[in-house]
């Protein structure tokens, strides 16, 4: 289970609408699944309509930012502009290759522009995808 605030929530689809029809990306920061803050990044990816990729010096600044306060990554998050909030094989690959497996993901769906939905999946190391309960204030 992880704990998201409801301004936080609106915090992600309001990203996620802002950089519409390109994903946008980013962490979830705080402690033992509980959220404090959001930090988005920028998607490099050349064809970030349908991807996303974090420039490494820059997801790798976020966590170090993270740990200097005392607290880490709860979960990275991206949008998914014309498909439905579940990882795809590529977002699970990508977990799998940045070390991100182990962490929570959130996957924003804009499939449904005036009705948003967000989910969290635990990845694995063997790529396993397990969907999560958000919990909300």
């Amino acid at each position: 289970m992880i704990h998201i605030t409801k301004s936080q929530l609106a915090e992600l689809i309001s990203h996620a609408l802002r950089e519409d029809p390109v994903e946008c990306c980013g962490f979830l920061i705080g402690t033992e699944g509980r959220t404090s803050s959001v930090r988005s990044t920028r998607n490099i990816k050349s064809d970030s309509q349908s991807r996303f990729e974090m420039d490494e010096s820059e997801w790798k600044q976020v966590l170090i930012e993270a740990e200097a306060s005392g607290e880490g990554a709860v979960a990275v998050y991206h949008s998914h502009t014309n498909t439905q909030a579940y990882p795809s094989v590529t977002d699970v690959e990508i977990a799998v290759k940045n070390g991100w497996a182990g962490y929570r993901h959130v996957v924003i769906s804009l499939a449904e522009k005036t009705h948003p939905v967000v989910r969290v999946f635990m990845i694995t190391a063997d790529g396993e995808v397990n969907e999560e309960v958000i919990q909300t204030d």
